[in-house]
């Protein structure tokens, strides 16, 4: 996956629009969009710092060196325990509002034990 490419991918998992990623980096909406579209080479390490802080990542990680820390815990538990892996799965082509019920839910019988 590549620097724009992930840049994309994080923005809309944090349903943040360019505007509001531009905001945080105190840059124009049309810098980002260029980041988000390869059309940018070079990004000076400042920029990639504020972007990084902006997308609440670390700089490695929009560079492809790292995963997200809980990433590959949360591999490690799908990957033992089939039931999250069913949950999970279940999840895929839930909307937000399903998943957030879903957690209530769980959350509600936690608090039984």
């Amino acid at each position: 996956m590549t620097l724009s490419e992930r840049v994309k991918q994080r923005r809309e998992e944090l349903e943040m629009t360019l505007t509001q990623v531009a905001e945080k980096m105190g840059v124009s909406t049309s810098t980002v969009l260029r980041y988000e579209s390869s059309n940018i080479e070079n990004i000076t390490a400042a920029n990639l710092e504020k972007l990084a802080e902006a997308l609440n990542v670390t700089p490695s990680y929009l560079m492809g060196w790292e995963e997200p820390d809980d990433l590959q815990e949360y591999l490690d538990t799908l990957h033992k325990r089939p039931e999250m892996k069913a949950l999970f799965s279940l999840t895929k082509k839930a909307t937000k509002a399903d998943v957030e019920k879903a957690i209530r839910i769980i959350e509600a019988l936690k608090g039984m034990d």
